[in-house]
């Protein structure tokens, strides 16, 4: 069994206080796109981060639903 204890999610909507940051920093490690579907986040979408011990991604709320992040 794997331990998924080293992996956090955070949910991040648009009338969130971090949510500029995270689109930024989002935009900087990946281009803006989306790490499941590739297809960009837009500012208006809600940001789901999974963040690892070095590296985070960045998925659609719908993206992350689909692949079982939320």
């Amino acid at each position: 069994m794997r331990s998924e204890s080293l992996a956090k999610v955070y949910v991040v909507a648009t009338g969130n206080q971090q949510y500029r940051a995270v689109y930024a920093r989002m935009m900087a490690k990946q281009d803006g796109l989306c790490s499941y579907c590739g297809i960009a986040i837009s500012q208006s979408d809600t940001i789901v981060s999974k963040a690892y011990v070095r590296k985070s991604k960045y998925f659609h709320k719908a993206c992350a639903e689909k692949i079982n992040i939320i």
